[in-house]
């Protein structure tokens, strides 16, 4: 390995490690080095002329979730689209695109599979069951709002506001963002353990980077892996629409940023056949998403000690993750993909392969690479919010949720 990488005496855990001190030592040195802010007062806010909403936004964030219930659920009646596509709308979309597994051959997770096994490829009818979940996560998001996270918010003492029951809302919907990345993060995870390419850094295979690009193209699927990816991809579309019609906060266009180029990475790999590899990125991205919400479902809860525990923990998980783990991914790609797949033009659509050094590789190392460095810009937000909470009291989310002002003190 270290004579392809041309990295002397260094593998791709160690430079993702010193890389990874780097980003840890500049992050408590601006912990360390940051002169007390002096505190500012507070403007207050003029209640008489509120800023208007705009009509239909508003009307969207009211009934968005009924109305995809509502579609849904006609959609599953059998009463909306020609019969051809319904079984890509129910829960058995993996029917599309089945066959029968033969002997010894291997699932695009890397594990052989019994003869006979069903497994699933890929397909444009696969963007029906895509929709569609699009429209079931948002009902899903709003009936667990409505029932089950807003009536435990006020059960747990979190303070209604007179005008918008504020705190209630952002208490939902840090619990819904709890609830989905804990299942995915258990899901994506129980796939990429039981497989040949879990990280080596954890205890995995010496040549794991090599492992997430042999037996390309992947696209004989298991029906777990199929389903994880779709409801993957139909998660941060719905994304997309639940952030358009949301409060906007300060960081509003950095998270349609992430949420696109989040998109496009999970629909291409999954058209393009690049599973594995997906798989391990959503996984390494999902673990810290379940510690902030988590946080903040504490905070609104007023439990200050219990946020600042599970905040702490947080801000440990995205740097070893989002700084170091996704390194030794990003690794791989530099120096295995091109000595496993080769430097060559491979591109037959007819075959489900599409690999071309030319075009995926610079355009997979530039997207990615321009994530990491959108991941550097929320790490600077991080010292922040740390830093507050060493030296200001607390936890606080300093993005502003407010249309009228800035942001929060």
């Amino acid at each position: 390995m270290l004579e392809r990488t041309g990295v002397a005496g260094l593998t791709a855990n160690k430079c993702s490690a010193i890389l990874c001190l780097l980003l840890c030592t500049v992050f408590f040195v601006r912990i360390a080095r940051a002169p007390p802010k002096p505190k500012r007062k507070k403007k207050k806010k003029k209640k008489d002329k509120p800023r208007p909403t705009n009509p239909t936004i508003k009307f969207f964030q009211e009934h968005l979730g009924p109305i995809c219930l509502a579609i849904s659920g006609a959609v599953l009646l059998g009463g909306v689209y020609p019969s051809r596509f319904q079984k890509q709308f129910l829960f058995l979309c993996t029917l599309a695109y089945a066959r029968e597994s033969k002997e010894g051959e291997l699932s695009s997770d890397g594990n052989a599979v019994p003869a006979g096994t069903m497994l699933y490829s890929s397909g444009m009818d696969d963007a029906y069951f895509v929709g569609f979940m699009v429209l079931v996560l948002t009902a899903v998001r709003w009936l667990t709002h409505v029932h089950m996270l807003k009536p435990l918010a006020r059960g747990c003492g979190v303070p209604d506001e007179p005008n918008g029951d504020d705190e209630v809302h952002k208490f939902a919907e840090s619990g819904w963002q709890l609830i989905y990345y804990a299942a995915a993060w258990g899901t994506g995870c129980s796939i990429q353990y039981n497989s040949s390419w879990w990280f080596g850094v954890f205890g995995g295979r010496e040549d794991w980077g090599e492992e997430l690009w042999r037996g390309y193209p992947q696209n004989q699927h298991t029906s777990a892996m199929k389903l994880y990816y779709l409801l993957q991809l139909a998660f941060w579309l719905h994304m997309i629409f639940i952030t358009v019609i949301e409060k906007h906060r300060s960081d509003f266009v950095l998270m349609m940023v992430h949420h696109f180029i989040t998109s496009f990475l999970v629909g291409s790999s999954y058209i393009m056949n690049y599973v594995r590899i997906g798989t391990a990125v959503l996984v390494e991205q999902d673990f810290a998403d379940i510690f902030l919400p988590f946080a903040k479902c504490l905070k609104y809860m007023k439990n200050e000690t219990g946020a600042d525990i599970v905040f702490a923990l947080f801000a440990v998980v995205w740097i070893f993750t989002r700084h170091f783990v996704f390194f030794t991914i990003y690794f791989t790609i530099v120096f295995e993909l091109p000595a496993v797949l080769g430097k060559v033009h491979d591109w037959r659509p007819q075959d489900s392969h599409y690999w071309s050094y030319d075009i995926m590789y610079p355009a997979y190392l530039t997207i990615l690479g321009g994530f990491q460095i959108m991941l550097c810009v929320w790490l600077s937000e991080l010292c922040t919010a740390v830093y507050k909470a060493l030296f200001a009291g607390g936890v606080e989310d300093h993005r502003s949720d407010d249309e009228d002002d800035g942001k929060d003190d």
